[in-house]
């Protein structure tokens, strides 16, 4: 989760303020250019009709509220769903809105413009965006924007409070200052969503964009009948996208949006907002709940490939934090001399796995690492290059990729771009330069290598407890007195058995004697019992031996079965495979031309067989 906008911690020429900078700068002429559409595209939550079938049917509908934060997905929805889970936002979708693990869906299915495997990585949490109401939303029932709106306000709010509860409940010491990018990231994919400019494809139908089309070419008819369709120019847009008249759209409502999905931001979460104060200054105002009253921030206008590479940066270096803390405990498995020791009873076996799990983590992450890398490279030599005429690089993106070049020179790789935006500050993603600074993909952090690399080879039988609670655990406790111990110090022959050559040599030792099953301490005499060659005769032995035994027994009839069975199948196949080649070699035509005996006497059986199914399948023919 990344710190607020413009961070002292942060160089003014980091990737990520050259970005932000010049979104506001992008925000401004899109609101200007907006504005005269302004009455014509404005959404009322007021004016909205929810018009779920439920209602319809039901009549059990509820006045539209004035405040997003009082929409209620049970009555305020336009989903198809006869239930009211069915109409939930984030119904289907993963409770859980942050992983650990590698997650980032990469494929080329999935991601628009990815090809051969490389490109963007859509984040687990817009993957699991509570957008189920929009996915499934009645186009029917959605007659214009104040509809639009609504719908859309009920996703963000949902969506807000999903991201707002998880960040709390898991990630208490951040969630603060952390909830404020997190919301500010989903405003933006929720804004790219009705935009049309989404590159996350979450089902093979592509439902909700489908939708949108639909909705906005509605909007757009309507227009037409006011002989307002001019001013959109949609000579351009031969595919019906209606891609003008959305950006219009959104940037006149995205104020409500943003207000919708910091409903559940809590107090505490403050942001700080920059803007004009006239006469060339800059003033900096703080405003509570995530500045949920005021007007958005501007991720929304900063190209999604560039906020979700950032957004996988600042989760690696998180879960990477989240790792290092859980592996402390390796300072207590270290190198004495030449042997491993640990200073911690089950020190070291903590480390071995926590660097397994450390080493596994940066390999996936590596992977995908190595995916963003190579797709960010070929968007800036072609976003950089004046001549280039590929595709794959819209003229948004390469306004972005031209604005980086000029303000920090070469920024041409994905490490570059990651390290200018400050986001791991311990950490460098690049091998080959690591002024000072750890690299973010080593098998075993820098810090723990040594123990690593101590925990690796280390077994517990190399060492006896080292803490005294350990020991005191194993003590004699709870034990009966038995009968045969009067003396419990005496060494002596009684209950040896009597098989045991020259048993009245054997001394039993009174640890023996009094061996205390209950707790089950002493392995090496316990594994005397089991394998029954104990030589203190207290029956115990026979005992073991006799529940084998039953077990044995229950279980020989099949274990004989199957072997002869095995058996039999074998001969049987043999002696096909030997008649098969009897038949190839010798130009037999019939069976009755066989002269060897065991194969004739083979083949007239499956022969005989073989008739009496025919006849018995014939009969069952009939009386079908």
């Amino acid at each position: 989760m990344a710190q607020s906008r413009n961070s002292k911690n942060e160089s003014e020429k980091s990737s990520r303020n050259i970005f932000e900078q010049f979104s506001e700068t992008i925000k401004k002429q899109a609101e200007k250019d907006a504005q005269k559409y302004r009455s014509s595209l404005k959404g009322n939550l007021s004016s909205r009709q929810f018009r779920a079938p439920l209602i319809i049917q039901t009549g059990n509908s509820r006045p539209p509220p004035s405040d997003p934060c009082d929409l209620n997905f049970s009555f305020h929805s336009n989903t198809p769903g006869q239930y009211n889970v069915e109409r939930h936002p984030c119904f289907g979708r993963q409770p859980q809105r942050f992983s650990y693990e590698v997650k980032a869906e990469c494929g080329n299915d999935k991601i628009r413009g990815n090809k051969s495997g490389l490109g963007s990585c859509a984040p687990y949490r817009r993957q699991h965006m509570c957008d189920y109401n929009l996915e499934h939303i009645n186009v029917g029932n959605t007659r214009n924007s104040h509809d639009l709106l609504g719908n859309s306000l009920v996703t963000a709010k949902y969506e807000g409070e999903s991201l707002s509860n998880y960040m709390k409940n898991h990630f208490q010491d951040i969630y603060n200052s952390g909830i404020r990018t997190v919301l500010a990231r989903t405003f933006a994919d929720i804004g790219d969503i009705v935009r049309g400019r989404d590159m996350f494809i979450p089902n093979k139908d592509d439902k909700i964009e489908n939708r949108l089309r639909a909705i906005f070419k509605k909007i757009y008819e309507e227009l037409e009948k006011n002989n307002k369709e001019s001013e959109f120019h949609y000579n351009e847009d031969k595919d019906g996208n209606h891609y003008k008249l959305r950006e219009y759209w959104c940037s006149v409502n995205r104020r409500e949006i943003w207000k919708a999905i910091t409903c559940s931001a809590p107090k505490e979460a403050i942001r700080y907002i920059t803007e004009d104060g006239g006469n060339f200054t800059r003033l900096t105002r703080m405003q509570t709940k995530c500045g949920h009253k005021d007007n958005p921030p501007d991720y929304d206008y900063i190209p999604q490939r560039f906020r979700w590479m950032q957004e996988w940066s600042e989760n690696f270096c998180m879960y990477q934090k989240h790792l290092l803390e859980t592996m402390q405990n390796c300072e207590n498995c270290k190198k004495g001399n030449t042997d491993c020791k640990q200073k911690v009873y089950g020190a070291c076996r903590d480390c071995k796995d926590k660097c397994k799990e450390y080493s596994q983590f940066v390999e996936k992450w590596k992977k995908q690492f190595n995916i963003l890398n190579e797709a960010y490279q070929e968007i800036y030599k072609n976003g950089t290059n004046s001549g280039a005429t590929s595709s794959s690089v819209d003229e948004h993106t390469k306004n972005f990729v031209t604005k980086l070049k000029e303000k920090c020179k070469d920024i041409d790789t994905a490490d570059k771009y990651f390290d200018k935006g400050n986001y791991c500050k311990k950490f460098k993603f690049d091998q080959t330069t690591s002024n000072g600074k750890n690299y973010a993909f080593e098998e075993a952090p820098k810090q723990y290598k040594e123990n690593c690399d101590c925990a690796k080879n280390f077994e517990e039988v190399d060492q006896c407890p080292v803490v005294e609670n350990e020991c005191k655990k194993y003590n004699k406790g709870g034990c009966q007195k038995k009968p045969s111990n009067k003396n419990p110090t005496e060494w002596k022959n009684d209950f040896v058995k009597s098989n045991i050559s020259k048993r009245e040599a054997v001394m039993v030792p009174p640890r023996r004697r009094n061996l205390c099953f209950r707790s089950i301490k002493q392995f090496s005499d316990i594994g005397n019992i089991v394998k029954g060659d104990d030589m203190y005769d207290d029956g115990v032995s026979d005992k073991i031996k006799d529940i084998f035994q039953e077990k044995i027994n229950k279980k020989k009839p099949f274990i004989i079965i199957k072997t002869k069975h095995y058996t039999k199948k074998k001969k049987v196949k043999e002696l096909i495979d030997k008649c098969k080649m009897e038949i190839d070699t010798k130009g037999y035509s019939s069976v009755d031309d066989i002269k060897e005996d065991p194969c004739k006497k083979v083949l007239h059986k499956y022969d005989h067989w073989f008739n009496n199914r025919k006849v018995e399948w014939k009969n069952l023919d009939k009386k079908i």
